[in-house]
């Protein structure tokens, strides 16, 4: 199993970081990455390229910040086609591991998704005919309660996509088999606060956790 770790914000993935070229045909199994950034099981950054039949295997791809996707971690501007993602494992921890220096404390944040881990398209390129099967989107950070951190953790989550923006073209004819974004950890936290502590705040850790998109 190839293994990568970075400790300082990376374009990451099992191909290459930065994808600067059109892709097909390229096969991935046994692939293991932890680190911040952007991560992908073909690469961690694309824009306005063409991926197609491409494949990610029995891989377990970890981010602590930044963006994670099966097949690219951030995707801006790229057609998507014929691509598949099976026994992986996606995760976020949206944290820091214990020792690490903390190098983005104010822009913290997890964006996982089966096939991208954050689109950003026009309206004229697509995901599709994409499947993820077997496999398991997840935050892997402990349960954290009502504290500073509980009160802002809110990985975005998804089966194809993490995070999808308005502008994004179609997402079609992609399939799901069997696999699931775990959210077990995640919560809604309450806590009280002002005069007396009569009032009640509340913030939902899985409100950007989804089945679909």
């Amino acid at each position: 199993e190839a293994k990568i770790y970075s400790n300082i914000n990376a374009n990451i993935g099992a191909i290459c970081g930065t994808l600067q070229s059109s892709i097909h045909n390229c096969h991935v199994n046994y692939f293991g990455a932890s680190g911040f950034g952007r991560i992908g099981g073909i690469a961690g950054y694309s824009i306005e390229k063409i991926i197609t039949s491409c494949s990610v295997n029995n891989s377990n791809i970890d981010i602590f910040h930044g963006e994670a996707g099966g097949i690219l971690g951030y995707s801006n501007n790229n057609d998507i086609d014929n691509c598949i993602v099976t026994n992986t494992i996606l995760s976020c921890y949206n944290g820091f591991p214990d020792g690490m220096p903390q190098y983005y404390p104010d822009n913290h944040f997890a964006r996982v998704g089966g096939i991208v881990g954050c689109e950003t398209r026009t309206t004229t390129n697509n995901i599709k005919n994409c499947t993820i099967s077997y496999s398991t989107i997840m935050c892997n950070s402990a349960e954290i309660g009502a504290t500073e951190e509980g009160k802002k953790l809110a990985p975005e989550m998804g089966i194809i996509c993490g995070r999808a923006n308005t502008d994004v073209g179609t997402i079609e004819s992609c399939n799901n088999i069997d696999t699931t974004v775990y959210i077990g950890n995640l919560k809604t936290v309450t806590w009280k606060y002002g005069f007396l502590n009569l009032l009640t705040g509340s913030w939902n850790q899985a409100q950007y956790a989804g089945q679909r998109d």
